[in-house]
């Protein structure tokens, strides 16, 4: 009964429109038509809220319980590169990618100087000159702008810096999620990778049924383990049908995936999170790496810093129903 409660929420405070006549189709739109997908307007594109054989709700509890594939191509994906790559993109958040491992990856908050959180994405560190992004699609012109604003910014200060920005285009670079506990057995027949060396928030390029160039990164949105996997987009389907293979792995929409992360506690943002929502009311102080609040060098630091020392007004809370 929960449960139904909690998806029922999801469905009406999802921003889904069925007006699509704007929407731009990924490279899995007519895999999801094909396998009964019901298509809504999602942040600019066409994706499935969910399938016609596969309930909200049962699609949820089929990820909590198998493994459940999601079309995430609406996100915007860039790459980063150059020798001070990694300098560059802290001017912008508030994680600390220099102290990160080569492969690993951190969550963060884009800021402005209020403070306030202008979007959540997931950086890796490829290594020193290469970083890899990925951010939400419903932030992308602004992230864009942000990005190019600081580099052109960076550029005047430094006009022999290597810094590269490359945002992917959907048509060029797919992005699916693979989630629940049996996604890292599904994901394992096809990889060429040890996923067991594979740890949570962590990154490796990959061949992944037989296609190259895929990397896979140990990481979700729904609080199951799971894996996000960028695919050239020539071939994501080809990649897909391989995943489907396994009898554990269901198609699943933007339906289940909200009730999932909502369930985990996660923040979508323009719902949870917005440009006047503070890491602190957000209850994700944790972002705010140490080693940037003894600096205090990223943008909105003043006020952060304020809220953490002294508290805030008002702060995101969650629930926890015991009947």
């Amino acid at each position: 009964m929960l449960l139904r409660r909690l998806i029922k929420c999801t469905a009406s405070c999802a921003r889904y429109s069925t007006e699509t006549k704007s929407a731009i189709a990924t490279a899995l739109y007519k895999l999801h038509v094909e396998q009964g997908g019901k298509m809504v307007n999602f942040a600019g594109y066409y994706l499935p809220v969910q399938y016609n054989d596969l309930s909200i709700t049962n699609s949820h509890v089929h990820t909590r319980e198998n493994a459940s594939l999601f079309d995430v191509s609406h996100m915007l994906q860039t790459e980063v590169t150059g020798k001070q790559c990694v300098n560059f993109f802290e001017e912008l958040c508030t994680a600390d990618i220099a102290g990160l491992k080569e492969g690993a990856a951190t969550l963060t908050v884009f800021t402005n100087e209020r403070g306030g959180i202008l979007d959540d994405l997931i950086v890796t560190k490829v290594n020193d000159h290469h970083l890899y992004i990925v951010s939400n699609a419903n932030r992308k012109e602004q992230d864009q702008k942000l990005i190019m604003n600081a580099f052109q910014s960076f550029k005047k200060l430094d006009i022999d810096s290597d810094i590269n920005v490359r945002f992917y285009d959907p048509s060029e670079r797919s992005l699916v999620a693979l989630q629940g506990p049996k996604a890292s057995q599904a994901l394992q027949e096809i990889a060429d990778v040890n996923l067991s060396e594979l740890f949570f928030m962590n990154s490796t390029l990959a061949t992944v049924g037989g296609v190259d160039g895929c990397r896979i990164t140990r990481c979700g949105y729904t609080g199951e383990d799971g894996f996000e996997i960028s695919i050239p987009s020539k071939r994501v389907v080809e990649v897909v049908r391989t995943i489907m293979q396994n009898s554990a792995v269901r198609l699943a929409g933007l339906g289940a995936r909200d009730s999932l992360r909502l369930e985990a506690g996660l923040c979508l943002y323009g719902n949870d999170i917005t440009e006047h929502t503070t890491p602190i009311e957000a209850t994700l102080t944790w972002l705010i790496a140490k080693s940037r609040r003894e600096r205090a060098d990223f943008p909105g630091a003043k006020e952060i810093l304020g809220q953490i020392k002294g508290g805030c007004k008002q702060k995101r809370v969650g629930f926890v129903l015991e009947s």
